[in-house]
């Protein structure tokens, strides 16, 4: 087992090998054998380093908007208040993928791009507010 003493050298050495300040001589006096040391070192698999790690120490990684919803009249206040472009510049594609959820109830189709949902919560809108006029004729 590798106790903290040596955890502690062994970063003492790989901090002066990535700052360029250690030689092949000091190298040498720090490690009894150099080929096996680097040989190891360069084995290491980093991709893998993430599964040896704990959970719990790992930061978790989270969408900013991740709890964000909108509601049919909050995505409605926002498309009649804003362009287009305006809207394509300020909100994310997840979050115009969540304001389609909220008018249409599912999800919109993986392939369709910000603007093509967009333009599709606009027709959803329009379709409604021709609905509504021809109702009340």
């Amino acid at each position: 087992m590798i106790n903290k003493k040596l955890i502690c050298e062994l970063n003492e050495i790989i901090e002066k090998i990535n700052s360029g300040s250690m030689s092949p001589e000091e190298l040498g006096e720090a490690v009894e054998d150099v080929d096996l040391f680097l040989k190891i070192f360069k084995s290491i698999n980093k991709n893998n380093l993430k599964n040896v790690t704990r959970r719990e120490d790992r930061p978790k990684k989270r969408k900013p908007d991740d709890d964000v919803s909108y509601t049919r009249d909050e995505v409605y206040g926002i498309i009649s208040s804003s362009t287009t472009e305006e809207i394509l510049n300020k909100f994310t594609a997840e979050q115009v993928r969540k304001m389609f959820i909220a008018v249409y109830g599912k999800k919109p189709r993986s392939a369709q791009k910000k603007g093509e949902i967009l333009s599709d919560i606009r027709d959803w809108f329009s379709t409604a507010e021709r609905t509504e006029a021809l109702s009340k004729l």
